[in-house]
Formats: structure tokens, sequence, C-alpha cells
């Protein structure tokens, strides 16, 4: 118990020194609003991979094929894609009006692609390999 709470406190101080440190730097807003775009773009990608997932037959039937759509990953990969088109959409409206604060921009872009990232993870996990 002792090591976890060592661990959380760790990482609560790495976290807060990475955000001091963006905090002082200057913020170029042409690339916060193509990480936004990026983000968003690459989250469209994802989604058609979840689609095609979502498209397979069900699992746990007698009649089902090899290749077929579990109900947990499709609820993992719904939830996914919840908060990464969320993510994203406020990335955009964040790189998009006037006046917002380029941290704030800044930070949302970052959150966006985080997002993106774990949905990434997930459709990983359950595309089709090629």
């Amino acid at each position: 118990m002792k090591r976890m709470i060592v661990l959380c406190v760790a990482a609560l101080l790495v976290t807060s020194c990475t955000a001091a440190k963006i905090a002082t730097q200057p913020v170029d807003m042409t690339t916060v609003s193509k990480g936004a775009y990026a983000a968003r773009s690459a989250y469209e990608g994802l989604l058609i991979l979840a689609v095609a997932y979502n498209q397979r037959p069900p699992c746990g039937q007698p009649t089902s094929p090899v290749v077929c759509r579990n109900a947990e990953v499709v609820l993992a990969l719904r939830k996914a894609s919840e908060v990464a088109d969320t993510a994203t959409g406020a990335a955009e409206q964040a790189v998009r009006r006037v006046g917002v604060d380029p941290s704030v921009a800044q930070a949302a872009v970052v959150a966006a692609q985080s997002s993106v990232e774990a949905f990434k993870k997930i459709t990983d996990i359950y595309s089709p390999k090629q």
C-alpha cells in the first residue's frame, strides 16, 4: 500500500512538472491547430475500424463464425469512441474560437490526442490483421 502511495505521488509530481513546463513555453497556434485536426482525422479513421468490428455477427451463438463481435468489446469501443469524439470536438472548437488562451487550446489538443491513442489501442487489439 505504501508503495502505491509513493508511486501515485511520484506520478502526480511528474505530471505537475510537465504541466508547468508546458504552461511556461510559448504556444504556436498553427502547430496546435494542426494537432487538433490531425487528432480528429485519426479518430475518424479509427471509427471505420470500430464500425467494421460492430458489423460482424454476434459471438456466443451455435452458428457464430470464428470472426464475430463480442458485446463487451463493442461496449468498450463505444465508450472510447464517445470520449475521443468529445475530446477531438472540443479541441477543434478551442482552436477555432477567437480569443481562447493558447495554453487552453494546447491542453485540449493534448487531451484529444490522448483519447484518440486510447481508442487506437482498443481498435488495434480487435481489428482484423492484414
